[in-house]
């Protein structure tokens, strides 16, 4: 569910790129994508529900972006070992 469509890369996942206020996404399917779109000045979209890439990226800070009207992290078995921070954008 996105609220306001016009100001979300998530139309990133359907159309493939999206704007936003001047910084384009383009959507990937595969982590090995990252630095050409990286090098093409674009911000690398990519779908993983399972999280399965968090081990082969290690990032710094993991932005997860599940809209739930409660927490849900506590029944949810995330790795995060490596993370040296964890925001939560709802």
């Amino acid at each position: 569910m996105v609220i306001s469509r016009r100001v979300s890369f998530s139309e990133a996942v359907y159309d493939g790129e999206k704007e936003v206020q001047g910084v384009a996404a383009k959507l990937i399917k595969f982590v090995s994508a990252i630095p050409k779109v990286w090098a093409g000045n674009k911000l690398p979209i990519i779908v993983d529900p399972d999280r399965a890439i968090i081990d082969t990226l290690r990032p710094d800070i993991l932005i997860d972006v599940i809209m739930a009207k409660m927490m849900i992290f506590a029944s949810m078995a995330i790795p995060l070992t490596g993370l040296t921070d964890f925001a939560v954008a709802d």
